[in-house]
């Protein structure tokens, strides 16, 4: 754990950390699926196949997802840089030497219909889970420790929790801390 703010007021503190022990998004449930090929690393939901056979990823989603979805899919593709770090996302990065396509996330307008989500909601939604895969692989994701304080500046764990990411984690934070702790926050900027 590494203390990136720490802040208190006699009686409470708060420690804010990266916490590299995040667990995966993509374990839980996710509205899309992420298809991923790569030499070194195992990513996303599921490792895409035969990628071989093809010219290029728009062929291979063509012939391995889109002709098999009879309901229709909504997709984006997914890039991946890979320098000191991995990052991931939809649009692309400007390094052609050490970023590339890394395959797809995807959802079945079956699937939109099952969850009630509207179709043009998916792809904001899609790229909110890469997001926040990106996150977790760059070990973005912060965690609070709130714990009284005594004398030697060292009180016994009233909460703990983790998750929070992105441009929203100071107001999740905050939320999660409560109207009686939320101001401990309050001077930290992200």
């Amino acid at each position: 754990m590494s203390l990136i703010y720490t802040t208190n007021d006699n009686k409470y503190a708060l420690e804010l950390f990266y916490d590299i022990h995040a667990l995966n998004p993509r374990d839980f449930r996710n509205l899309g699926t992420m298809v991923c090929y790569h030499k070194k690393y195992k990513l996303g939901d599921q490792q895409a196949e035969n990628t071989g056979l093809y010219t290029g990823w728009a062929e291979w989603l063509k012939s391995e997802v889109l002709s098999m979805k009879k309901s229709g899919v909504v997709y984006l593709p997914l890039y991946l840089y890979d320098h000191s770090g991995l990052a991931i996302n939809t649009t692309g990065y400007h390094c052609r030497w050490d970023s590339a396509q890394l395959g797809w996330i995807y959802v079945t307008k079956s699937k939109l219909k099952k969850t009630g989500i509207k179709e043009e909601d998916a792809e904001a939604l899609l790229v909110e889970e890469v997001d926040r895969y990106d996150h977790y692989l760059q070990n973005q994701f912060l965690g609070y420790n709130l714990k009284t304080v005594n004398e030697k500046n060292s009180g016994a764990l009233i909460d703990t929790r983790s998750g929070f990411y992105g441009d929203s984690a100071k107001e999740n934070i905050k939320r999660a801390l409560g109207n009686t702790f939320s101001y401990l926050i309050e001077g930290w900027e992200p």
